[in-house]
């Protein structure tokens, strides 16, 4: 009888220690199968394009090209899968300035945490295979707004509130 006892007390012990192998096994590859569909199109080398000032839901209000340096390389936006990037803008004699960074993607939203611990916040308005937007309060950024859309400066708090500098990137 004992000898029962000890067979069924092993083979009971083989099958939560297999058990738990196959639940780390597959939470482990549930983990890889959403951060692949969290990177999905984010990851490569975005080109600015555009940068508009809008409401969130209506037509631009200012538009204008993304302002590359001219004669020099254009500057990119970089996103790694290892949730790292790098922002190259091209500064006097088209010498490459590098911004280091680790990026998060939740719901809608798209963080960057620079070096030295700033944190910017966006808004993910569209991500595809060619086309990514970000969207961030024009108030907060309204200092890189003026110099693009002078009008800005005029404009009172309560109306700039309601705009968001969208960021258009393209691959």
């Amino acid at each position: 009888m004992r000898k029962y006892l000890y067979i069924g007390l092993i083979a009971l012990g083989m099958v939560f220690t297999s058990c738990s192998k196959d639940d780390d096994s597959a939470g482990a590859k549930a983990e890889k199968e959403w951060i692949k569909f969290v990177q999905k199109h984010l990851i490569g080398e975005w080109t600015p394009y555009q940068i508009e000032v809008k409401p969130l839901i209506g037509a631009a209000v200012f538009s204008t090209p993304y302002p590359h340096k001219a004669n020099c390389d254009k500057d990119k936006l970089i996103l790694k899968n290892d949730f790292t990037g790098k922002f190259n803008k091209a500064v006097e004699n088209c010498v490459l300035s590098s911004t280091n960074f680790k990026w998060n993607h939740k719901l809608g939203e798209l963080s960057f945490t620079l070096q030295d611990g700033t944190e910017i916040q966006t808004i993910l308005l569209k991500k595809s295979d060619k086309v990514l937007v970000l969207a961030l309060p024009a108030k907060a950024v309204k200092p890189y707004l003026i110099p693009l859309f002078p009008e800005i400066e005029h404009l009172e708090d309560s109306q700039l509130s309601l705009l968001f500098a969208n960021i258009i990137l393209v691959k």
